[in-house]
């Protein structure tokens, strides 16, 4: 299987179709670092694109 096959099977399903990026990952890490998230504690956020929605 192909790299860009492999992606194709990996994305199917999710919410937005692709695959986070490293910027995205690194966005929401900066964010929960940061003073603005001063006020979140014993959270979970999960970065998949919806795969695992509940």
């Amino acid at each position: 299987m192909s790299s860009e096959e492999h992606t194709k099977v990996t994305t199917q399903g999710l919410a937005l179709n692709r695959l986070g990026t490293a910027d995205e990952i690194a966005a929401m890490i900066e964010f929960l670092v940061s003073d603005a998230a001063s006020f979140v504690t014993r959270a979970t956020i999960t970065a998949d694109c919806g795969r695992t929605l509940h």
